[in-house]
């Protein structure tokens, strides 16, 4: 039961997980708490910083779901790459004594979800000037039947005594048919079928 339980966790955990680049840029501070300004280099300057992304309680920051550390100070850009969902994001700075700052302001964002492409469907190629027409059930007092169930050619033996017609709906005749001629579009039918004279 383990192995089973442990196989399954590890199919779910190699499916692919679609994830969104979403850039966060970073506006440096020019003080530190002290109202002292910081140094554009040498001792004290800023290092290094991070992002942190995490759930968002009423627009403020929730529970951390992951970082993402910039080492070069220089870079005030990074991209996180988050899967479908809301986010909020903020920041830390870090200067060369280690020190770091409190959290930035809280940015929030909506990774949406991909949308697939329409497919393609095909559907049976018919003979080229075939004269065809839909099929459809018999039912036992001889009416027809609602479920359209493919299409068959009835070219010039409709109305012959090889097919009869069986009965006539709003006027217009109907004769029956083999099931095995139809070109099925969906589960061949299991009573008789009929198709309307052309």
């Amino acid at each position: 039961m383990n192995r089973i339980l442990a196989s399954l966790l590890l199919f779910v955990l190699s499916l692919p997980v679609f994830a969104a680049p979403v850039p966060v840029t970073l506006t440096y501070p020019t003080k530190n708490t002290d109202g002292s300004t910081i140094p554009a280099t040498g001792a004290g300057s800023i290092m290094s910083w991070r992002a942190e992304w995490g759930t968002c309680v009423a627009g403020a920051f929730g529970v951390k779901a992951g970082d993402s550390p910039v080492v070069a100070a220089p870079s005030l850009l990074v991209t996180l790459n988050l899967s479908p969902g809301t986010y909020c994001i903020r920041s830390y700075v870090k200067n060369t004594y280690g020190r770091e700052s409190g959290p930035t302001n809280v940015a929030q964002v909506t990774v949406e979800a991909p949308t697939p492409e329409p497919g393609t469907i095909t559907v049976p190629a018919l003979v080229a000037g075939a004269n065809v027409a839909p099929v459809f059930r018999i039912n036992a007092d001889g009416s027809r039947g609602t479920a359209v169930l493919g299409f068959v050619d009835v070219g010039a033996t409709c109305g012959t005594t090889a097919s009869p017609v069986v009965y006539k709906y709003r006027g217009r005749p109907y004769r029956r048919v083999d099931p095995a001629a139809v070109k099925w579009w969906a589960t061949a039918p299991t009573t008789s079928a009929a198709v309307a004279c052309g």
